[in-house]
C-alpha cells in the first residue's frame, strides 16, 4: 500500500476523511456553489488519474488489481469519472455564459 503507515487498516483509515470531503463536495454541489463545480472537476480529475495509474501498473504486470470485482471497480471509477468532467464542464460553460449575460 504505498509503503504508507499502519498497513491495510491505516490505509482504509486514511479513506475516512476522504469520503467526508466528498460528501461536503456534494453539498456544495446540491447548493449550486461555484466551489462545487471546481470540487467536481478536481474529484473527476482524480478518478481518471486512478484509473490511469491502476491501469499501468496492471500493463506492467503488477498482481493488484487482477480480481474481476477490482477491474469492474476500476472500470466504473473511470466510466463514472469521465461522464462526471463532461457534466461538470458543462455546467461551467453554463455558469460562465449566464454571468456574462
Amino acid at each position: 500500500m504505498f509503503h504508507l503507515p499502519g498497513g491495510l487498516p491505516g490505509f482504509l483509515l486514511l479513506h475516512i476523511p476522504l469520503f467526508l470531503l466528498v460528501l461536503w463536495g456534494f453539498d456544495e454541489i446540491v447548493r449550486d456553489r461555484r466551489r462545487g463545480l471546481w470540487f467536481s472537476l478536481i474529484l473527476s480529475v482524480s478518478g481518471i488519474f486512478a484509473l490511469t495509474v491502476h491501469g499501468l501498473l496492471l500493463l506492467q504486470g503488477g498482481t493488484a488489481f487482477r480480481t474481476p470485482a477490482s477491474i469492474l471497480l476500476l472500470i466504473s471509477v473511470g466510466a463514472v469519472s469521465i461522464a462526471q468532467l463532461v457534466v461538470t464542464l458543462r455546467a461551467a460553460g453554463r455558469l460562465t455564459l449566464s454571468r456574462q449575460c
